[in-house]
């Protein structure tokens, strides 16, 4: 395996307007389309959490659309992102 195609998985949380604005609907569908799995869930501090596992190439390109808010109507004005050991999930989906 080349070096950008390593597995791994992220955990995320990302703050701003994300909430209450399509934010996870959008995450999962650009879930979705990188092959990614995981989850992303709204946090009682207006945050989103995301963990999302994949190809290292993909999770990169997935963290790119999340920082520039992947939702027309959300505002991300930080992210939080942390590498933690690869976890192999089903599929990608939304958590309430």
């Amino acid at each position: 395996m080349t070096e950008k195609n390593t597995m791994q998985t992220v955990h995320m949380i990302v703050s701003g307007k994300v909430q209450g604005v399509g934010f996870r609907a959008y995450t999962l569908k650009f879930a979705q389309q990188f092959n990614l799995s995981g989850w992303v869930k709204n946090l009682p501090t207006s945050e989103v959490e995301i963990t999302v596992s994949g190809s290292s190439e993909n999770i990169q390109q997935f963290i790119t659309i999340i920082q520039n808010s992947p939702s027309p109507f959300s505002i991300v004005t930080d992210t939080k992102i942390d590498y933690i050991p690869y976890k192999d999930f089903l599929n990608f989906k939304i958590q309430y």
